[in-house]
């Protein structure tokens, strides 16, 4: 309004408001939020002549409020502040939920497990059904599994001939989640391709999948490890899902593809592309984060140390460095970790020689310099490949696990000491689950004062869960594989069982299949003997 007349005081008043989280996430849901302030001014001054210099106004006053996203999609951008972890096999879709992946040696083929603490879960508010789960007693989400199928054609396999083989439990698939109506995986069959599948989630809230295979000559069951790419508004919408893939290829080199992944565009051919020489031996381990948007970092276990991959601001990637407090010191079958609590600090885990857990950390303050951790609990890990898995449920605490003889799971929370904003809570010891975990492995934070663990045993998954206040980790049942009574599934039947066909002569076989909750396609193959042509006309 301008400073009053005569040299009076300027008139200074003071209004404000109060907004939830809840409110906030509802309101920036669909686009801005408009938050408007009335207000009214009535000034008179203190010298003559006062209703001469009496000043009365009234005005609104409207703070915007919006959500970083990527312009096409409305979707969250990633890393607004830091990145809570590095990508492994379980992601948090939606607020209090968990989507996790394994394979199943038996069926030969991925699980999708959903970890849920209540149905349709849009909030942190504890009147919307979380009440039980925030208060000091632990529990646990319920669960269901579903597998991951809908193979189609793509530009490395247009004639469809190629679907994933899985049969290794201990087959590394790294997911990620774009938005709450998405998902996305990638994962190296048993042969060495590459594969990519997304869920698509509608009004039911059940994932329709689709599986497209990208790239071969990987070692077989190698790691890979994702993150966002760039975001190009103006490519069009079946541009709008980019991502930055990684891993150590069969010469020990790091290479990198950029996919697009929207399954609408799966011909898109994908170019692969060395970033490193021989560092590493095939197929070992490896994390990316991205602290500062187009600045990518990749932590690849190389034969004697952890070895650090960036680029520059002009795209190029800078020759890899080993980090000083690992060389000599990290195991070559080692697991890794890595978690950003801001965007000013990093934090390494994984395995020495000795197979017992380290952290590496780093901070701006010393721009030049990585540091062990010297208190950290001594926690060795079981023998055998294994995961680890770490996790920043607020910025100043980190939860981290893995696999250990008698427990079965050991994990450590460690509040960070670089940042400023006090010390979190720590989780208790998980108390035995009896269960050694030789596939994925992954700690989630569905929300900041909760934590769940999740795990796969043979072809079963199963999760423990702790929320702040509580004394002790719930752990669920073992949650099996898909059965014909909880997933999608079919039956077959062929009539007649057995036929004797004379020469040159014509038989018919009925082969019916009984849909129970079936939505994909159903793949034959068949072997006739030498001699007999054989014909599958499709009917109904």
């Amino acid at each position: 309004m301008g400073n009053p007349p005569n040299g009076s005081m300027i008139p200074q008043d003071g209004v404000g408001t109060k907004v939830t989280g809840k409110q906030l996430y509802e309101g920036t849901q669909n686009g801005r939020l408009f938050l408007t302030i009335p207000t009214l001014m009535d000034f008179v001054p203190s010298d003559p002549p006062w209703a001469f210099d009496r000043c009365q106004a009234a005005t609104n006053v409207t703070f915007i409020i919006d959500r970083p996203r990527d312009p096409g999609t409305n979707a969250w951008n990633d890393g607004l502040a830091f990145q809570p972890r590095s990508p492994d096999s379980a992601v948090v879709r939606r607020r209090n939920a968990g989507e996790s992946f394994r394979v199943d040696p038996v069926r030969q083929r991925i699980e999708h497990d959903s970890w849920r603490y209540a149905p349709y879960e849009d909030t942190w508010d504890p009147s919307d059904g979380l009440a039980v789960c925030n208060g000091p007693q632990s529990c646990s989400p319920s669960a269901w599994a579903e597998p991951v199928g809908g193979y189609i054609a793509s530009a490395a396999d247009p004639s469809m001939q190629h679907p994933p083989i899985l049969t290794n439990v201990a087959t590394p698939v790294t997911a990620l989640s774009p938005d709450p109506g998405r998902l996305t995986l990638f994962f190296v069959d048993d042969t060495g391709r590459l594969y990519i599948s997304t869920a698509t989630y509608g009004a039911s809230d059940v994932p329709a999948w689709k599986t497209w295979f990208v790239a071969e000559g990987l070692p077989a069951n190698a790691p890979v490890t994702a993150i966002r790419g760039p975001y190009y508004p103006l490519a069009g919408p079946a541009y709008t899902d980019p991502y930055l893939l990684f891993w150590v290829g069969a010469d020990g080199a790091v290479l990198s593809a950029d996919p697009w992944v929207r399954a609408e565009r799966p011909d898109l051919a994908v170019t692969v592309r060395p970033i490193s020489g021989p560092i590493a031996v095939p197929g070992a381990a490896l994390a990316a984060v991205e602290r500062t948007s187009l600045l990518p970092e990749v932590f690849v276990v190389g034969q004697n140390a952890i070895w650090l991959l960036k680029t520059d601001k002009s795209g190029r990637w800078t020759p890899a460095v080993p980090i000083a407090p690992s060389t000599g010191q990290v195991a070559a079958d080692s697991p890794i970790s890595v978690v950003a609590t801001t965007t000013n600090n990093l934090d390494i885990f994984c395995l020495d020689r000795s197979r017992t857990l380290q952290r590496l950390m780093w901070t701006d303050k010393q721009p030049d310099t990585w540091d062990t951790d010297r208190t950290l609990p001594q926690v060795v890990a079981s023998t055998g490949k294994v995961q680890l898995s770490a996790v920043s449920r607020t910025p100043e605490i980190i939860d981290v696990i893995v696999p250990c003889d008698g427990a079965g799971l050991c994990n450590v929370s460690i509040p960070d000491a670089n940042t400023q904003f006090g010390t979190g809570e720590k989780a208790p010891a998980i108390s035995s689950v009896r269960w050694r975990s030789p596939g994925p492995l992954s700690i989630v934070a569905p929300r900041s004062a909760a934590l769940d663990v999740i795990a796969a045993s043979d072809a079963n998954a199963f999760d423990t869960s702790w929320q702040v206040g509580a004394q002790s980790w719930s752990t669920t049942a073992l949650v099996p594989a898909c059965g014909s009574s909880d997933c999608y599934n079919f039956s077959m039947s062929v009539a007649p069982t057995s036929i004797s066909i004379p020469a040159n002569g014509l038989s018919w076989v009925l082969l019916s299949t009984t849909l129970l909750r079936d939505a994909y396609p159903v793949n034959l193959t068949y072997n006739p003997p030498g001699g007999v042509v054989v014909d599958f006309p499709l009917r109904g």
